[in-house]
């Protein structure tokens, strides 16, 4: 059986404010991409509420092997309640989402992801054996690059949200 090792979970991103919701799910799935990650998404679900405003709550589960015995994983949940406004920026009128986004990250590697070492008691018996003291260096490093990545996605979502600090949900115009 694959052996799952928290990295770390429960890392928060939040953000109150103007952001445009379709670029912010492009800027999420072009990071995984571009990071060599196979992706799906495990829910999505869009609804409109009483209020009039848009809620859509996504979980995605991101992969990417490392070689043929270990993986690292990627669990991405976000919540998002916005509506749609219309802002002026530069004398031009600009279609933006206004609300709250919520992101809560995990990272976990995950070793014998192929189940190759559970066919017998004695090789469960020997992959012990290789993870703890064959490979152990290789696995603490693999850790520490996980780690790095999954901080790296956290700031890529920052600085993505981080762009629309100037609006004013307010009075909807652009404050530079």
């Amino acid at each position: 059986m694959a052996n799952k090792n928290e990295i770390f979970s429960g890392v928060k991103v939040k953000h109150g404010g103007l952001f445009v919701f379709k670029d912010f799910y492009k800027t999420m799935y072009g990071w995984l991409e571009k990071k060599s990650y196979d992706w799906k998404e495990l829910e999505y679900i869009d609804k409109q509420l009483p209020s009039g405003d848009k809620k859509v709550e996504i979980s995605w589960e991101a992969n990417k092997k490392v070689d043929d015995y270990t993986k690292f994983t990627l669990t991405i949940d976000f919540n998002a309640t916005f509506s749609e406004k219309e802002i002026e920026q530069n004398d031009k009128k600009k279609k933006m989402d206004d609300g709250a986004v919520e992101i809560k990250l995990g990272a976990f590697i995950i070793t014998d992801y192929e189940d190759n070492w559970d066919k017998s008691p004695i090789s469960k018996f020997i992959r012990e054996i290789y993870d703890k003291y064959i490979i152990k260096g290789r696995l603490s490093k693999q850790e520490d690059d996980l780690y790095a990545e999954g901080m790296a996605f956290v700031e890529e979502i920052k600085t993505h949200l981080n762009l629309f600090k100037y609006w004013s949900s307010e009075k909807f115009k652009y404050y530079a």
